[in-house]
C-alpha cells in the first residue's frame, strides 16, 4: 500500500483500503479491488490527458475555492466532450496526440472559391451533419445526470 493510501481514512466520499489485512482473505481482497479501481483511474486521467492537452498543464497548488471550482468545471467538461465524441464514434486515439485548439491565433484564412454544385451537395450534406451533432451535443449534455462513466 503506497504512503499516499495508508494516510486515507474512510469519510463520507472515501472509503479507505485496510491498512493492516493480515490473512483476512476479505479484506485483502478488498485492498485488491481498490487497487485496480486506483489504476483504472490513472488510466483514465493519463487518456484525458493525451486527448486534452490543457489538462497537462493543470496547476497542483490551487489558491483558493475559485480556482477549484473553475478547475472542476473544466476537467467534467473535458470529460463530458470525450463520452460524447467516443459516443459518436470518434475515430481519435491517443496516438493522435492532444487536441489542441488556439483561440488567440490570428491567422487570417481566405474564404474558399465557389464549389462545384457536386461539393455544393457535400457542403449541405456536411452543414446538416454539424446541426445533427449540434443538436445530439445539447441533447447529451442536459440529460447528464453527473455520472462520467468512460466508455
Amino acid at each position: 500500500m503506497s504512503p499516499v493510501c495508508a494516510s486515507l481514512t474512510s469519510g463520507e466520499r472515501l472509503v479507505a483500503a485496510f491498512r493492516n489485512a493480515g490473512g483476512d482473505k476479505d479484506k485483502t481482497d478488498f485492498n485488491t479491488c481498490i487497487a485496480h479501481v486506483r489504476i483504472a483511474n490513472e488510466h483514465y486521467i493519463g487518456i484525458l490527458k493525451s486527448r486534452w492537452h490543457s489538462l497537462k498543464e493543470v496547476r497542483t497548488q490551487l489558491k483558493n475555492r475559485a480556482e477549484n471550482q473553475y478547475l472542476v468545471r473544466w476537467v467534467r467538461c473535458c470529460i463530458l466532450l470525450h463520452n460524447f465524441l467516443n459516443r459518436r464514434k470518434d475515430d481519435w486515439t491517443e496516438a493522435d496526440g492532444p487536441i489542441e485548439v488556439d483561440v488567440e491565433s490570428e491567422v487570417q484564412i481566405p474564404p474558399p472559391p465557389t464549389p462545384p454544385l457536386d461539393e455544393r451537395a457535400m457542403i449541405a450534406r456536411d452543414r446538416r451533419q454539424r446541426l445533427e451533432v449540434q443538436s445530439e451535443c445539447l441533447a447529451y449534455m442536459c440529460n447528464v445526470n453527473g455520472t462520467l462513466a468512460f466508455q
